[in-house]
């Protein structure tokens, strides 16, 4: 509702989440609003006191909706692992119950360039977001550009801002000198709770409002810097001289191409890569501030000490803190899997082995040769095709309320601990006993393996490549 021209009321999806801890934090801090978490019934996570809680199914939409009425901001914050569709369901029942304004999942840098948008691969999930609130043209959408996070970024491997703590060394992409913008937690906890303290409609003339940021970005930072900045604070913070570090030059470009390319391979750990590589490009797009301005002081944003939170980041990198890259990658399905023909053909070759090894010598003889407990390696899968199909996401959740879907790693354990649950004598599982979950997982059923002319190849071929595929690789 809003009160004294100010909007008081918001609901947030994440709200003990990374960032949405920190806005939760910032809101209950100023006193200002009422802040509702949208939680399902199987959250093991509590919101802080003070928060209040709306337990939401998302199988069935009107609750989201109910939960959404008189709610005056929908702030989504979630792990681009959850399905695509859980973002555009919030998105739908916003729009069914009325909500004025949603800030979309975007915790990320300047997407408002499509073509950088699209190499950072994150650009297309949150356009499609935001062009469906603008067509159901209920809601307004508020999209905040933040860029990274200093404290993960810096603390969690080279791969992000060239940081190798534990290995004294530091990697400068081409000569270190191109500067980016990025934030701290704090400070994107702070950017939300004052946009959204900001009076709805100017109350003086060209004075600042939320209804200005309709529909626009909200662009914030907590400093402009360049790895050479970055290391010399790691230099003050740690108390070390440059003779302690090794260093270490790579060229921006050809290191995003090479990424890239690992990426589509099969290599998911090149997604890290992939996304802070294409920001340290010298087209200038990482310095959204350079190019766009900042709405820091409009938010009466602090000035930030950066040795405080490089002091933070090398604290989280010495105890191993850190959240996989995944998480931020948008999701490859396990469904997807089966647009690459030679690899369908060996995952249902897998599939058959496990199905069959009782009485198939060939079958038996392939299982037994894997070495990975999970039996996903070779004979059947070389390491790069392993790590697609072991971080790929599985279709459904484990079971309903599931907050994420599971990869397929992830799902094949959840499905042996209910297996061991309901068989406690034996305490073993047999390979044809994971044959009807990795069949769940891939979405492949039986019938597909009595297909006749895929047992005419393995008999004939076994897991042999095609010439053709040779050819490709």
């Amino acid at each position: 509702m809003v009160e004294n021209n100010r909007v008081t009321k918001i609901a947030i999806v994440g709200a003990t989440g990374t960032v949405g801890s920190f806005i939760v934090a910032e809101l209950l801090k100023r006193g200002q609003h009422t802040v509702t978490a949208l939680t399902r019934a199987s959250s093991p996570c509590a919101p802080p006191s003070g928060v209040q809680i709306a337990t939401v199914d998302y199988a069935k939409p009107e609750t989201l909706v109910a939960a959404l009425r008189g709610q005056d901001v929908l702030i989504i914050t979630m792990s681009v692992r959850a399905p695509k569709e859980t973002q555009l369901q919030l998105v739908d029942a916003a729009a069914a119950a009325g909500v004025p304004f949603v800030l979309p999942n975007h915790w990320c840098p300047d997407v408002a360039d499509t073509q950088f948008g699209e190499d950072i691969l994150l650009g297309p999930t949150e356009l499609e977001a935001r062009t469906r609130i603008e067509e159901l043209g209920v809601s307004a959408w508020v999209g905040m550009v933040t860029s990274f996070w200093y404290e993960y970024s810096l603390g969690f491997g080279p791969t992000r801002y060239g940081l190798d703590w534990k290995e004294r060394s530091f990697t400068f992409f081409d000569e270190g000198e191109t500067q980016i913008n990025t934030i701290t937690w704090p400070q994107s906890g702070r950017a939300v709770a004052s946009l959204l303290s900001l009076p709805l409609e100017p109350e003086t003339e060209g004075g600042p409002s939320l209804s200005g940021y309709k529909n626009k970005f909200v662009y914030v930072s907590s400093f402009c810097v360049d790895q050479k900045a970055m290391f010399e604070s790691v230099l003050r913070v740690s108390g070390t001289s440059r003779s302690d570090w090794t260093i270490k030059h790579e060229e921006t470009t050809q290191r995003y191409a090479d990424a890239k390319k690992r990426l589509f391979a099969g290599d998911r750990a090149a997604f890290s890569t992939v996304l802070y590589g294409r920001v340290f490009f010298q087209d200038g797009v990482g310095n959204y501030e350079a190019r766009r301005g900042l709405d820091n002081d409009v938010l009466g944003l602090p000035k930030e000490d950066i040795d405080e939170f490089t002091k933070i980041a090398i604290e989280r990198a010495e105890a191993g803190i850190g959240h996989d890259i995944m998480s931020f990658m948008p999701p490859m399905m396990a469904s997807a899997l089966r647009a690459d023909e030679e690899l369908l053909y060996r995952i249902r070759a897998f599939l058959y082995d496990l199905r069959n090894m009782a009485h198939d010598r060939a079958s038996e003889r392939r299982i037994h040769s894997t070495k990975d407990e999970l039996y996903l390696g070779a004979p059947y899968f070389t390491p790069a095709e392993v790590a697609h199909i072991k971080t790929a996401i599985v279709n459904q959740a484990y079971r309903p309320g599931c907050d994420q879907l599971p990869t397929v790693v992830e799902f094949v354990r959840l499905c042996l601990a209910g297996f061991f649950n309901t068989h406690k004598s034996s305490g073993y599982v047999q390979p044809y006993d994971l044959a009807p979950i990795y069949e769940r997982a891939f979405g492949i059923s039986v019938y597909e393996l009595q297909d006749a002319q895929f047992l005419f190849r393995l008999r004939r071929q076994g897991l042999r490549r095609t010439q053709y595929y040779l050819r490709q690789q």
